[in-house]
């Protein structure tokens, strides 16, 4: 036996058998070249400000019901299957393309209807007013005054 490092023996490549019985020598292992160093790195690309949208709060059933219960004085129990046929309402105008004219919310038209995989896609126009009733006017406008 070798003491020292310098003593020992090389090492023969190892051999290993194939499944035809013919017995092949090992591949020494490849080494991979080093990358030349780089000078400098290229100019950074300008790239676009990505713009964040904050989340959009979500109006659900539950709290649309509070907040009408806490608007009228009315209970929740009764309120929320009124709310509820109401909706079903509107949402069953809208899928037949029926336009609604509903002044506090304002004139909604569906602008494109489609069948989506899981249901019906609607895109709805919704053109808001002031949220206030306006007066009807009481006068017949273009009627002409009757001479005696």
């Amino acid at each position: 036996m070798a003491t020292k490092l310098s003593d020992a023996k090389p090492a023969a490549p190892k051999t290993r058998k194939t499944t035809t019985g013919v017995t092949k020598k090992k591949a020494p292992a490849r080494s991979v070249p080093k990358a030349a160093p780089v000078a400098a790195a290229p100019a950074p690309v300008a790239m676009p400000e990505l713009v964040v949208k904050p989340a959009v709060p979500t109006l659900k059933l539950k709290a649309l019901v509070e907040q009408v219960a806490a608007a009228t004085g009315a209970r929740k129990n009764g309120l929320k299957e009124t709310i509820e046929a109401t909706l079903a309402i509107i949402g069953k105008a809208l899928s037949e393309g029926q336009e609604l004219n509903l002044p506090p919310l304002g004139k909604a038209r569906v602008g494109r209807q489609k069948e989506a995989g899981t249901g019906e896609m609607l895109v709805i126009k919704l053109k808001r007013g002031g949220g206030e009733k306006t007066a009807k006017k009481d006068a017949v406008e273009g009627v002409a005054a009757t001479e005696d």
